[in-house]
């Protein structure tokens, strides 16, 4: 809406012609940025013309600090007229809306006016971006312990005036709902952004009859806003305190051994025997270190086997991201399960010893990026596929612009990822 009023005053001598002042548009400022506006004013007469201005109401800003006020400078036939509002302009009485009169005089009586609607509004805010879990590493935590003792918990994205608001939940257990609850992981964030934590968890020994295996739902949401991001995540505890079978026989037929790696990514395999009768999937212990590998450490990254062709399992651990003194890697494998002796419920568990190697002697990974696999970047998908994050995880998908360029059961749904524009990809 503009608001316009132009007028000319004052007791004009029969030879004194007033100033004239042209149309200016309503004007919107942003807080923070010096917003300028020109304005055209001509004297017929060919005088020098002053200028002067009135904002009404009173900008708060005006009473805070005598340098935020306005200022109005004479230039070739016209002058400019510029502010810089401060946050406190945007709020209040006024609600960011003002009435700002210029006025143009010649200094023989003859004077020109105009009245516009000026705006202040806060300065726009940077895209929000994806918030994304950076630790902990790894699809789950091998715990060789009765407890998992403060777990690092990071995440990036969002934006900087944003604080995060990390938590934890069990599936299995509804029940934990609330902090403090015995039984229940405790989260305490760090640093007043909210993106670093620290998660604790002591189960119960009815969760732990129940099983060694907990999943665990890790969740980062904006305060105030409905952006958040979900991880799924599991523990794994050592079998402490239950009955055990007798020491089980060798259940590696072939000792695990790294497949391939590079800067974020590792590939195991390994075969198992009595593979059939595993309660759950052997696991992948393994850890980044600088040579020295602190054995005495009671948490260690983890992620489970796959079974495959001929009895060979797989697993593979991504993101890693070692830093320059994560120079080698450590690993070691998990076997848990159920058994009965003597008509008794048991448990039988193996843990291997550890293999250590350097991560500049792995031999590099085949041509991969196809359809459906695990990525890290877009750089990793063959023929242009987008790595997109799909159920907790990031996988190469297909680019398509309609349902016609997937295969079947796939659709072609707008992704979210690396891309600053929309794009479309061919999911499952």
């Amino acid at each position: 809406m503009l608001l316009l009023l132009l007028f000319s005053v004052g007791c004009v001598s029969s030879n004194n012609r007033a100033p004239v002042i042209f149309d200016l548009p309503d004007l919107v400022f942003v807080v923070g940025l010096n917003n300028t506006a020109e304005l055209t004013a001509v004297d017929p007469d060919g005088d020098e013309l002053q200028y002067a201005f009135t904002v009404s109401p009173r900008p708060p800003s005006f009473d805070i600090e005598e340098s935020s006020r306005p200022d109005i400078q004479p230039v070739t036939q016209g002058a400019i007229f510029a502010w810089t509002p401060s946050a406190v302009d945007a709020t209040g009485v006024s609600q960011g809306v003002y009435i700002l009169t210029i006025t143009a005089k010649d200094g023989r009586g003859g004077e020109a006016g105009v009245s516009l609607r000026l705006s202040v509004q806060d300065a726009p805010r940077e895209p929000a971006g994806i918030l994304e879990f950076v630790e902990p590493r790894g699809d789950g935590v091998f715990i060789n312990g009765d407890c998992l003792e403060p777990m690092s918990i990071a995440i990036e994205g969002g934006r900087d005036d944003e604080r995060v608001l990390i938590a934890a939940r069990l599936p299995d257990w509804p029940g934990c709902s609330g902090l403090g609850q015995v039984g229940c992981p405790t989260i305490e964030q760090l640093g007043d952004s909210g993106r670093l934590a620290e998660l604790s968890w002591c189960p119960t020994r009815e969760q732990m009859e129940h099983s060694d295996h907990h999943p665990v739902i890790l969740t980062a949401q904006v305060d105030g806003a409905d952006r958040r991001a979900e991880r799924p995540f599991f523990v794994r505890f050592g079998r402490h305190g239950q009955a055990a079978c007798e020491e089980p026989a060798n259940l590696l037929t072939a000792e695990p051994m790294v497949v391939f790696g590079t800067a974020s990514r590792l590939k195991f395999k390994a075969s198992f025997d009595q593979a059939d009768g595993f309660e759950r999937p052997p696991l992948l212990i393994y850890s980044l270190h600088d040579g020295g590998l602190d054995t005495t450490e009671q948490v260690w990254a983890a992620v489970p086997f796959e079974p495959g062709e001929r009895s060979e399992w797989t697993a593979e651990a991504w993101g890693l991201a070692p830093n320059d003194f994560e120079t080698h890697v450590s690993y070691r494998v998990y076997i848990s399960g159920r058994g009965i002796e003597d008509g008794q419920g048991c448990i039988y568990s193996q843990l291997t010893d550890w293999v250590t190697v350097p991560l500049g002697s792995l031999p590099a990974p085949p041509t991969g990026g196809e359809q459906c696999e695990r990525c890290d970047a877009s750089s990793d998908c063959r023929l242009g596929g987008i790595c997109t994050p799909l159920q907790g995880a990031n996988y190469c998908l297909k680019r398509c612009q309609d349902d016609s360029d997937c295969l079947d059961g796939e659709g072609c749904r707008q992704a979210v990822g690396e891309a600053a524009e929309p794009t479309y990809v061919c999911v499952p």
